[in-house]
């Protein structure tokens, strides 16, 4: 795969993933599986945009792992906090 339709495909998945979150608002979805969903959605678009568009993809195996780190972290605060 070359890579402008890499890019293209890592794009499209980005816009798809937007567009879901914006019809889960527009539904008026709430609960346990819509947090889910979306947070999900956040942590799988946040590790394109590092991997594909910061370029960390070809950073050191360490490197990597510090952004997916803290997403994590943040993101699991983030739930815990909704959900109590």
């Amino acid at each position: 795969m070359s890579e402008t339709k890499r890019v293209f495909f890592i794009w499209a998945i980005l816009i798809i993933l937007t567009v879901v979150g914006y019809i889960m608002g527009e539904r008026g979805m709430s609960g346990t599986l819509a947090l889910t969903i979306l947070l999900s959605a956040a942590l799988i678009k946040s590790q394109l945009v590092i991997s594909y568009f910061m370029e960390m993809r070809y950073a050191n195996t360490r490197l990597k792992w510090i952004p997916t780190i803290w997403l994590l972290l943040v993101l699991s605060a983030i739930a815990i906090a909704i959900a109590a």
